[in-house]
């Protein structure tokens, strides 16, 4: 099953009305209606597979679901790849406040 056809699966018409008056500069047609846990749930079932990969490397993506993820991801990782840069900046930021 495909990232697109898990999402599919668990959108609701109800949800994609609401979230379109949240976005209304997004189209109505590229919204599935999930919800932000069962997006995150698919994410943790992924995660690390070549599936995951696969997504993230394929754009553009056409529904806003899609790219909610995608860009979930990204910064993830980009946390992950930087957390002790970011931590270092953290601690020089406070000691020049508390001086």
């Amino acid at each position: 099953m495909t990232v697109y056809e898990r999402l599919a699966v668990c959108g609701s018409e109800k949800h994609r009305d609401f979230q379109s008056k949240l976005v209304p500069n997004i189209p109505k047609e590229t919204i599935l209606g999930v919800k932000t846990p069962e997006m995150r749930k698919i994410a943790k079932e992924i995660k690390g597979t070549k599936e995951a990969e696969e997504f993230l490397a394929e754009l553009p993506h056409k529904y806003y679901e899609e790219n909610i993820e995608r860009h979930r991801e990204m910064a993830k990782a980009w946390r992950e790849r930087n957390r002790e840069y970011v931590l270092e900046q953290k601690r020089e930021w406070n000691a020049n406040m508390t001086q």
